[in-house]
């Protein structure tokens, strides 16, 4: 059983929604992005109610009552703004010059925006690329010194035999002078 919060929260948001569809198919002036914002409030709410329910059926069924909800209100709010569409209105509100220079100035901004941000993954890619490049010339410089490592240890293995037959040389030298 739905607690009386959740209800209530149901019973809200459907006379919002059913508000909304009025104001769609009359085409009367409503204060509908305040309407929308406070079921939205009222989904999350009753969302939340939901998932504190302890019955897991119970709770599952609540849960699609509000996804449902969610659907009817994303519904009647597309309708009202397609009916303010086709009544000339602007679906944003008044056409009036302040709200044209504001929609410019917020579209200016957002292509400054995305200039910026295309300028920055290019920077980031060409960073990437020089990044790589260095790893290949680290691993190169890698082998090289391995290589040189080798050689070098051959190259002491080499000393250590030859100074071993110098010495075993000399002594068999002095035993014969001697």
């Amino acid at each position: 059983m739905p607690s009386e919060e959740f209800a209530l929260y149901v019973d809200t948001i459907k006379s919002q929604i059913d508000e909304l569809r009025a104001a769609a198919a009359s085409g009367a002036a409503c204060d509908s992005d305040n309407i929308y914002a406070e079921a939205q409030n009222l989904l999350k709410d009753a969302g939340m109610e939901a998932r504190m329910e302890s019955d897991a059926s119970q709770k599952k069924a609540l849960l699609a009552e509000v996804d449902e909800l969610k659907k009817s209100l994303a519904s009647a709010m597309q309708a009202l703004n397609s009916a303010k569409l086709k009544s000339g209105a602007s679906v944003m509100g008044s056409k009036s010059e302040a709200d044209r220079a504001r929609v410019e100035t917020a579209t200016e901004k957002i292509v400054r925006q995305n200039d910026t941000i295309q300028n920055i993954t290019r920077m980031v890619n060409e960073t990437e690329d020089v990044g790589n490049d260095i790893v290949g010339e680290l691993a190169q410089n890698r082998e090289k010194i391995a290589g040189a490592r080798e050689k070098t240890a051959e190259l002491n293995s080499l000393t250590d035999d030859a100074s071993i037959r110098v010495n075993r040389m000399q002594r068999k030298e002095k035993c014969v002078i001697s």
